[in-house]
């Protein structure tokens, strides 16, 4: 069950401070047992930049928890954030974290299809022939649009924040190192 619309302090469902948006759930896991979670947004280009789960025996009792670290949790974001106005840069790490999910769910689908014996010769087909008009249209037009960009540009893009250097443990960071560092194979003239 998933409940939307909850508060926490002065934090709700769509709350902003003009760079960051919080969306905030609750679900119900099993009886008395609930998940909150508040994940932030960047709102100029609208990817997930991380997010906080808290459990508890009601839905109140999971906000409760969550609310205890999310002052500290959403303060610890930059304001502006990293390549902030920088929209096309954005979207490039954005758009290529989306083909790079479609592929890898096409996988997992594939994996359950095995695990389960119920991977036809149809299911194969249907799912690499899937991949790989996605791969093919998807691929071209990024390697267009990086070419497009400046050589400043590009080089940005393939630097992450210094905050990202500094605490690679976090899987948010690790997620826009590796982005960065997956998106420079498709750089044609990497000079």
């Amino acid at each position: 069950m998933l409940i939307t619309k909850w508060e926490i302090g002065k934090y709700h469902d769509g709350w902003s401070d003009g760079f960051h948006r919080i969306v905030l759930h609750v679900r119900e896991v099993q009886a008395n047992f609930h998940f909150a979670r508040a994940t932030v947004e960047r709102l100029d280009s609208g990817e997930q930049i991380g997010g906080v789960q808290k459990s508890g025996a009601t839905p109140e009792q999971a906000l409760h928890s969550l609310a205890a670290t999310l002052d500290d949790y959403v303060a610890s974001f930059p304001r502006p954030p990293a390549e902030w106005g920088r929209l096309e840069l954005r979207s490039l790490l954005v758009d290529y974290r989306k083909i790079s999910y479609e592929l890898t769910s096409i996988l997992v689908k594939l994996q359950k299809l095995r695990e389960n014996g119920h991977l036809s010769e149809s299911n194969l087909h249907d799912l690499y022939w899937k991949s790989r008009n996605l791969s093919v249209k998807n691929i071209s037009t990024l390697t267009h649009r990086l070419a497009a960009i400046s050589e400043q540009d590009r080089i940005d893009l393939m630097t992450s924040p210094d905050d990202v250097y500094r605490n690679l443990t976090n899987p948010w960071n690790l997620d826009d190192y590796d982005t960065r560092a997956s998106l420079f194979e498709f750089i044609v003239s990497p000079l």
